[in-house]
């Protein structure tokens, strides 16, 4: 059911005045404020100028202009998440339920696993449960998306890339887990391997899937179909799973210089790793590219180079076991 959060994502940050701005219903970020015991984080830009995030039990917001918010916000994705940059420090806004892994902490998991792999600073986050959503506050990485500079990359900087990554998935699957699950147990955020919600949950509420054991996936799966034999999984490999071009930050020289996004990371099957590109639209280069399916193509090829299977027949086999659920639930309406 199409439904906007109360109040709309894209209004989850307002500013107050050139140097302060209203996070949620219980925060304020002011530019050169003062050191407060309320102060809970803080940070600098390059001109100097320092940023203090403050607890707040009940802000003022009659006299906020939403609009004016609008100006320091970079991204805005439907009805459940958006971007704003304050300094030179990203906040995420993302609709939350309980039983969500938290991104931070998913972050802080990777860099304890694989301290190679170029990660954001995490400033500070936080759980707003009164508007049902997360902040995240990040330290701006330099350099640009792969998205918007692989026009200006040589062939050889895209495979050099496509092969850091494959490495990258290598590493962090090293870590595996009994169950399809997050990084502590909870459910896993990827539309793809998930039936639709029920057609009354609001469409900005997040919808997990698991945690799963082999047996209990094998039940999700074959409920709607008793008779159709998929291969289950018997073990599942930690996994970023949303590694498109918009999600990896690159140097001036042609480097990777980040890995952005880590919402959906968690433990996987082994054949999506490699499979997962093929079949996302996240994973193509904008409108306008001489292919968009460039990046899709090579990481997959890289990915093979690693150990990793690309396995599009078994991943119809879950999508068609995925679609049965669909029409079984849409006919018990």
């Amino acid at each position: 059911m199409f439904c906007e959060m109360s109040p709309p994502i894209e209004t989850s940050i307002r500013k107050v005045s050139q140097d302060c701005w209203v996070l949620g219903s219980g925060m304020i970020c002011e530019r050169n404020g003062a050191q407060t015991e309320s102060c809970v984080a803080s940070w600098s830009d390059d001109s100097g100028s320092i940023f203090r995030l403050r607890t707040e039990n009940n802000p003022t917001l009659q006299s906020v202009d939403a609009a004016c918010g609008m100006q320091d916000r970079i991204h805005f994705a439907g009805t459940s998440a958006a971007v704003w940059k304050i300094g030179n420090v990203y906040c995420k806004v993302k609709s939350y339920v309980a039983g969500m892994e938290y991104e931070a902490d998913t972050i802080s998991f990777v860099r304890s696993k694989a301290s190679t792999i170029p990660l954001p600073e995490v400033i500070y986050t936080w759980v707003d449960e009164k508007l049902c959503r997360t902040f995240l506050l990040l330290r701006q990485i330099k350099g640009r998306t792969l998205a918007e500079c692989w026009s200006s990359l040589s062939p050889y900087q895209h495979t050099n890339i496509a092969a850091t990554i494959a490495r990258f998935c290598k590493l962090l699957a090293q870590n595996s887990s009994p169950s399809l699950q997050s990084i502590s147990g909870l459910g896993v955020l990827d539309s793809f391997l998930t039936k639709r919600p029920p057609h009354s949950r609001p469409s900005w509420m997040p919808y997990p899937l698991g945690p799963l054991r082999p047996g209990e996936l094998a039940d999700y799966l074959h409920q709607s179909q008793p008779t159709t034999l998929l291969e289950i999984p018997e073990k599942f490999y930690f996994h970023h799973s949303d590694l498109g071009p918009t999600n990896i930050m690159i140097s001036k020289e042609g480097s990777v210089d980040g890995v952005l996004d880590w919402e959906s990371a968690g433990y996987y099957p082994w054949f999506w790793i490699a499979t997962k590109p093929l079949i996302s639209a996240g994973f193509n280069l904008p409108l306008g590219s001489e292919n968009r399916y460039a990046w899709a193509e090579l990481l997959t090829k890289a990915l093979e180079l690693e150990g990793f299977e690309q396995a599009l027949g078994q991943f119809k086999g879950w999508e068609k076991a995925v679609e049965s659920l669909n029409t079984a639930s849409s006919c018990m309406k």
